[in-house]
């Protein structure tokens, strides 16, 4: 699980204003990401909205700093590729499926429903 969400937060350190998320934020918020990707490639059997709204409703901040661009965040996710190892993708919670890297594509269809299920 220490790895899991990794690429996806170290992005956040390359970000102009990654420094607006504490280092515990961009942890947590690599994990959203990393989970909310694998959605997209892999469904899993979560409702990602509902787990969204019961992290915000632990208490859980889910919504990024609106100066934290996602084109931006993309940008920097794919240039960690060259420089990290694989994420891992989940075909169901718990069950590996294979390690891949996001392409272009997948981090718009990510940043998307990443809006959406904020914006619920």
């Amino acid at each position: 699980i220490e790895n899991y969400g990794r690429l996806f937060e170290l992005a956040f350190y390359q970000v102009a204003n990654g420094h607006l998320l504490s280092a515990n934020m961009k942890r947590m918020m690599g994990i959203l990401m990393q989970v909310t990707w694998n959605q997209q490639v892999t469904p899993l059997d979560l409702d990602l909205p509902k787990f969204f709204h019961w992290l915000q409703a632990v208490g859980l901040p889910v919504v990024l700093p609106p100066q934290i661009s996602l084109t931006e965040y993309g940008v920097a996710v794919l240039k960690l590729t060259k420089e990290l190892p694989k994420p891992t993708l989940y075909q169901k919670i718990g069950i590996r499926k294979a390690a891949n890297y996001p392409t272009s594509e997948e981090l718009i269809q990510m940043a998307t429903a990443y809006q959406q299920i904020i914006g619920e």
